[in-house]
């Protein structure tokens, strides 16, 4: 199967369940998307310099 983007919104959204205390399988079901695109996005640094940031 070809490879989809995930849209920002997405990645913020998997970031903040993250930090909410959610596992990445409970990520994947909540936000209907595949563990490996998970996984990718589970250790996203959100340093000043990443360019994400969640308000």
């Amino acid at each position: 199967m070809a490879r989809m983007k995930i849209h920002m919104v997405d990645q913020k959204e998997i970031l903040r369940l993250k930090g909410l205390g959610h596992s990445r399988a409970e990520v994947s079901k909540l936000l209907k998307i595949d563990r490996g695109t998970v996984r990718k996005y589970w250790d996203v640094d959100c340093g000043e310099n990443s360019g994400i940031f969640l308000a």
